[in-house]
């Protein structure tokens, strides 16, 4: 069975690291350092999961979400399944907020910093529903 995709969107280099590191044993990691680059490699690679932080220069996590959902309505007559699974993490996590993503179909808000291995346990959980 092939590992899944996962792609991981921050500016921050140090974070998307420390993340590609902490999950390329178990999955397929690709990264892109913005929304504009996370788009042109959707198509690429059809991840399964995108974890994006909500506060980057240009498209913000939220426009981002937003894109990807449509670029997968798009798309959803001529490929099965392009809707990933989204995680959404920001250091202005509220309750307006997580509404507000659960509602673009977010599968889960995390707050920043969190720790790496919450966010494995968060992963294994979203993917398991679909999976296991």
């Amino acid at each position: 069975m092939p590992m899944p995709n996962i792609l991981i969107i921050d500016d921050y280099d140090i974070l998307l690291e420390a993340m590609q590191h902490a999950l390329e044993d178990e999955y397929t990691v690709h990264t892109a350092r913005s929304g504009e680059e996370a788009l042109g490699l959707m198509e690429l690679i059809q991840p399964d999961l995108v974890i994006t932080d909500m506060n980057m220069p240009g498209m913000s996590g939220l426009e981002l979400i937003k894109r990807i959902n449509n670029v997968g309505a798009l798309l959803a007559a001529s490929v099965d399944d392009v809707h990933p699974k989204i995680i959404l993490y920001t250091s202005m996590l509220t309750p307006e907020l997580i509404a507000y993503a659960n509602g673009l179909g977010v599968a889960a808000c995390l707050p920043k910093p969190f720790e790496l291995e919450d966010l494995k346990r968060r992963i294994k959980e979203i993917l398991n529903s679909d999976y296991g």
